[in-house]
């Protein structure tokens, strides 16, 4: 399974479940005043990032990551 080639084609609905998520969660107080790009910020960036990391990891460095967490 190519779990980089999953979360390039999900991108776009983490992205947007991560701004309701922010939107809902009641601890974030400043969440509310926040424009909709601020909350977006860099996580697009950070998707990206894990993306290249997958794509050139092996299954077995997938596997030992999952195993530790």
């Amino acid at each position: 399974m190519d779990f980089s080639q999953i979360l390039s084609k999900k991108t776009d609905t983490i992205v947007e479940k991560w701004v309701e998520a922010v939107r809902v969660d009641e601890q974030i107080e400043s969440a509310d005043s926040l424009p909709r790009t601020d909350i977006r910020d860099h996580i697009p960036h950070v998707l990206a990032a894990m993306t290249t990391v997958l794509s050139q990891s092996t299954d077995s460095d997938i596997e030992l990551l999952f195993r530790q967490v």
